[in-house]
């Protein structure tokens, strides 16, 4: 998955939920000599628009079950008349979870808490030379992590009784916790016929989870913690003819 020319190595890492999306391109593989290795399979390429030299914004509620709550917004600004222009874009998400745990100190994090932010400049200081870059940010502050276990009446394979419906009461104290912010800077220059680009990009995302499950058997004891760092960086350069 490519976003804006970057490489996202695991997609899973990037959770920004996207309001400015130009276009999002399927491309089958192999797709090597223009996306570099791991491409066999093909590329997932999503576009954001770039700003453009005016000035217009955008806001979008939405409201559901669940308290779903979701605010996206964007505003686009000409600094320089035909020269230098911004964008930028936010958003918030929150939602209960679809199980309800029994457990207050569980249920209280048991919801979707996101919000994020991107931003990005657009440079031409002549019609030769095109300079955009953008950067991002973005925080997972919960997970909906909560699981039922169902089971018939009478059988008990794993020692726990079976959840009610979608209502559960269980001891798994859990934490949750993503981060992810990246820059990319991409620079296009026509030389004749030619387009020389320049692509330099950085990303990177922590994860922090810890979860532990015990029951009455040995075999339901349960437990993770994983901070996985992931750090990309690079730069990349590519002709093209027209």
């Amino acid at each position: 998955m490519y976003i804006d020319d970057a490489y996202f190595s695991r997609s899973f890492a990037f959770n920004s939920t996207l309001m400015d999306i130009e276009r999002i391109e399927v491309l089958r593989g192999p797709q090597g000599t223009l996306f570099g290795k791991n491409t066999v399979g093909g590329v997932i390429h999503i576009v954001s628009e770039k700003p453009e030299f005016a000035n217009n914004g955008q806001i979008e509620l939405n409201y559901g079950n669940y308290n779903f709550f979701q605010a996206r917004a964007k505003i686009n600004r000409e600094l320089i008349k035909n020269k230098l222009a911004v964008r930028l874009t936010g958003t918030y998400t929150r939602r209960d979870g679809y199980i309800t745990d029994k457990v207050p100190a569980i249920e209280v994090v048991n919801k979707t808490n996101f919000y994020g932010f991107r931003g990005s400049a657009l440079y031409t200081p002549n019609p030769n030379t095109l300079i955009t870059l953008r950067g991002y940010y973005g925080k997972d502050g919960n997970a909906e992590n909560t699981f039922v276990y169902a089971s018939k009446p009478d059988y008990d394979p794993v020692g726990v009784p079976a959840d009610e419906g979608m209502n559960t009461k269980q001891n798994v104290p859990n934490t949750f916790d993503r981060q992810q912010y990246g820059t990319v800077a991409k620079g296009e220059f026509k030389l004749g016929r030619t387009t020389l680009t320049s692509i330099t990009a950085f990303n990177n995302s922590v994860d922090t989870y810890f979860g532990i499950m015990t029951c009455r058997r040995p075999m339901c004891l349960f437990g993770s913690n994983s901070e996985t760092p992931e750090r990309k960086s690079g730069n990349t350069h590519s002709f093209a003819t027209g």
